[in-house]
């Protein structure tokens, strides 16, 4: 697996940078709320100064996954600094594009090295709109040719014609906290009326096709509403009505602070029901349902909360008989916060091997 950045830089003309006004630029808009310290941190914005003629360089995982909003943001940056900046950004080792921008004279200039995910790059290389810029503009041509492995390479060819060390063009907001220099502004999501809501489910942003007897079945539920504790797990349909598939065992899996997988066993027993169908559920009152992941976040850092937050139901099958072709042979499971049986969220599953 390759690496993957976005950062912006910002020239260094030895004149002093208000770092409040970019965290401004970056948070404009977002409901966010600074905090003391990293390890309480959501997001961070780090700003390295560099030397007088380099770069300073912003890195944060505020930066939209959308290019075009990251270099809007540059954009903003130059016109309130009146300055130039550059955008750079490399996704997975493949491909690398830099973008110089200056809006005192409307320099929009774009290059790029590697192989374009999907194909096609977002714009083609201009170097005429380099030459005012750039020195030796056949070392700059030769090293955003570069034929390597990895398209981050040609900032070392870069460092000594841009003024801009690999250390800070290749940096990304884990390794930019890491730095002595950095100065790091922490910010949390201010909570929104999710957190006073019941807990209710949804299924997870990819949901399982199959259920299956030679493995774990995983299904993965998120929490819409607010922070609650004790979660039902249920299992019906009509492969658990005609007793053709029994659950073996079952168990939540979360996250805990820090960072580990937490397994809570649910013991599984046959339910009584008024209509008559055939139940199969239990209970964990003790397995904490995260709050909702808050609305308008990056695409990047939504995927991460929601990973973190989820409630993944794990179990495994016991089939009772030796055909499962029907594609009735449903197997639903459904989760339920204790606290809000009405926040209950189920997701349906096909026999093995039907399409």
């Amino acid at each position: 697996m390759g690496y993957s950045f976005t950062n912006i830089q910002i020239r260094n003309t030895g004149d002093a940078i208000d770092c409040e006004r970019l965290v401004s630029v970056l948070t404009e808009g977002k409901r966010l709320r600074r905090v003391d310290k990293a390890e309480e941190a959501e997001f961070i914005i780090a700003v390295i100064p560099g030397r007088e003629g380099g770069w300073l360089t912003v890195a944060s995982d505020l930066f939209e996954e959308d290019d075009e909003q990251t270099i809007a943001t540059a954009k903003k940056f130059s016109v309130l600094l009146q300055r130039e900046t550059l955008v750079i950004g490399c996704f997975d080792s493949d491909y690398l594009f830099l973008n110089l921008l200056d809006e005192r004279s409307g320099t929009d200039a774009w290059a790029d090295c590697g192989h374009c995910p999907g194909g096609r790059a977002p714009r083609r290389s201009s170097y005429t709109a380099w030459e005012e810029h750039v020195d030796d503009m056949r070392a700059f041509k030769k090293a955003m040719r570069l034929n390597s492995a990895f398209a981050e390479d040609c900032l070392e060819k870069l460092e000594p014609i841009l003024s801009l060390p690999v250390s800070q063009g290749r940096i990304c907001v884990e390794l930019a906290v890491e730095d002595e220099t950095a100065r790091c502004f922490c910010f949390v999501p201010e909570e929104d009326e999710g957190e006073r809501e019941p807990p209710r489910f949804s299924t997870g942003r990819t949901r399982p096709i199959f259920y299956y007897f030679d493995r774990d079945n995983v299904v993965g539920f998120l929490n819409e509403g607010g922070p609650s504790r004790g979660v039902g797990v249920f299992f019906c349909g009509p492969v658990v009505d005609r007793r053709l598939v029994e659950v073996e065992s079952a168990s939540i899996q979360t996250r805990a602070p820090d960072g580990s997988w937490t397994f809570a066993p649910v013991e599984i027993k046959e339910l009584p029901t008024k209509d008559g169908r055939r139940w199969l559920g239990g209970t964990a009152p003790e397995v904490p349902i995260p709050k909702a992941v808050p609305k308008g976040l990056p695409w990047k850092k939504t995927m991460d909360m929601e990973f973190e937050r989820g409630i993944n139901v794990r179990f495994k099958l016991v089939c009772k008989t030796d055909v499962l072709r029907d594609e009735k042979q449903l197997l639903q499971v459904t989760v339920m916060p204790l606290e809000n049986s009405a926040g209950q969220c189920g997701c349906v599953l096909k026999p093995p091997g039907k399409r």
